[in-house]
């Protein structure tokens, strides 16, 4: 049988979670399991979780078996991050702080560059929610939704070690690196663009991403995708589209509403089988 939740527990919980992140303080949990991103702990009645890329260094060589070697093993850890949706907490280890820091508390190598400047740097290793990329003087990560404007499955669809690349800084690190990058703010927006050359009315050609219960998900360039809604298919076979249609099948569609700064595009499709 689950354990009770106590809904002012977990509200103490939360705001125990938010003064540790805050004031950056260290709190010791036990590792409670692990699965593929991670491992697991609890932090009161909330689940807790370190990501891959934020476990401290084992002895072990491969990253399953150091994993296993954790589990059961108590922790000094940092928060994150917080989920209010689950809500859950994000940790870091604590042993991954702290290296080549000034008496101010700001890692040295970070002083020579600021927010806002692009950098360049070799990608050295990928994660599942990230990469980190090495360069001249110290280290930043670039999270997986400041990679591209496109949707990526892992952010090894996009990069590989050894590639360079150019990203601007957004900020100090959080334990894992020197400093937060975004590629995505050195490269165009396809939005942007693809408002500029199309409006509401135009016909555009689109590849199908997913067939879905509610309708179909249209990419119509890289980084710009849109819903036509099964009410907005015209066809008397709607009901039969996974049957006729499949993922990667290119169709016309109309554009019915397009915002490019929400990125919200709205599409019809008038189309009858051959």
């Amino acid at each position: 049988m689950a354990p009770e939740v106590h809904p002012e527990s977990r509200e103490a919980d939360i705001s125990r979670a938010q003064a540790l992140l805050t004031s950056g303080e260290t709190v010791e949990l036990e590792v409670t399991g692990l699965n593929r991103g991670g491992l697991l702990v609890r932090f009161g009645e909330l689940s807790g979780f370190i990501p891959n890329s934020h476990l401290p260094s084992s002895e072990e060589p491969d990253l399953a078996a150091g994993k296993k070697a954790w589990v059961g093993a108590r922790l000094a850890l940092r928060v994150i991050e917080i989920d209010q949706r689950r809500p859950s907490v994000i940790f870091t280890a604590a042993s991954l702080d702290g290296a080549g820091e000034s008496p101010d508390g700001i890692a040295a190598e970070t002083l020579a560059f600021s927010p806002g400047e692009v950098v360049s740097g070799l990608v050295r290793q990928i994660f599942d929610d990230g990469i980190l990329v090495e360069l001249e003087g110290a280290t930043g990560f670039i999270a997986k939704p400041d990679l591209a404007w496109r949707w990526l499955e892992h952010p090894s669809d996009f990069t590989e070690p050894g590639e360079q690349l150019e990203a601007r800084v957004i900020g100090p690190g959080n334990g894992r690196a020197d400093l937060r990058l975004s590629r995505k703010e050195v490269v165009a927006n396809p939005w942007q663009i693809f408002g500029r050359i199309h409006k509401a009315g135009d016909l555009v050609l689109g590849t199908i991403l997913q067939i879905r219960s509610s309708g179909l998900l249209v990419r119509l360039v890289p980084g710009v995708r849109g819903l036509v809604q099964r009410e907005d298919i015209d066809t008397p076979q709607v009901e039969q589209l996974e049957q006729i249609l499949g993922v990667g099948d290119k169709v016309t569609v109309r554009i019915a509403e397009l915002n490019p700064k929400k990125e919200h595009l709205r599409l019809k499709m008038w189309w009858a089988p051959k």
